[in-house]
């Protein structure tokens, strides 16, 4: 049994091959911080035997949340994520692709649904982005997959928000869209050149 503390409200568990979860950051630090990986709202961890992950005494790491009573000697110990992600992209789920149909640099990899911002300015998220893994750990920064919600950044409207994301027999990556009522398939197929 995998025994780790202070991970707060484990939004999604995954395999491949180690055990990662998906938690949110810390809310109301700023609309936007503007300090190193402190603008993060999702972090991913590889979720370690042992492993301390910072709730409530610090965050991303060893960032101290002055909210609470001090603790130094656990921020001391608090594991950095291997993943983070942007400020209010609200991410919901992800998967691990292991399917065959899209190309190698898929495999292994992870996608990650981005519902998108709602209370921001300029709107963030509403997409799905890659994350390429190589040997169980991120060998990448996260990149746009699946987009096109948002017309304008800074206006009011959208044409969907991603939620889930499940991977079909076939490899076809399947994406549901609470906004848009509906689920997007996206398949791979080779171009034949003649």
């Amino acid at each position: 049994m995998l025994t780790s503390a202070a991970i707060r409200i484990v939004l999604k568990i995954g395999v491949l091959p180690a055990a990662w979860v998906r938690l949110p950051s810390r809310r109301r630090l700023a609309a936007t911080l503007i300090a190193l990986s402190t603008t993060i709202t999702l972090v991913h961890y590889r979720v370690a035997e042992g492993g301390f992950y910072g709730w409530p005494y610090s965050y991303t790491g060893q960032h101290v949340d002055d909210r609470v009573a001090s603790r130094p000697d656990l921020v001391g110990k608090a594991i950095v994520p291997d993943v983070s992600l942007g400020a209010h992209v609200a991410p919901l789920q992800f998967a691990f692709y292991e399917g065959q149909q899209f190309p190698a640099t898929y495999r292994h990899g992870v996608f990650i649904a981005e519902h998108g911002s709602w209370n921001r300015r300029t709107r963030s998220g509403y997409q799905v982005v890659f994350i390429p893994f190589k040997d169980g750990s991120p060998a990448g920064e996260p990149t746009t997959f699946f987009s096109g919600f948002v017309p304008d950044p800074a206006g009011k409207s959208v044409y969907g928000r991603p939620v889930g994301i499940a991977i079909e027999p076939d490899g076809s990556l399947l994406i549901s869209d609470d906004s848009g009522k509906l689920i997007w398939r996206v398949s791979f197929e080779l171009e034949s050149r003649l």
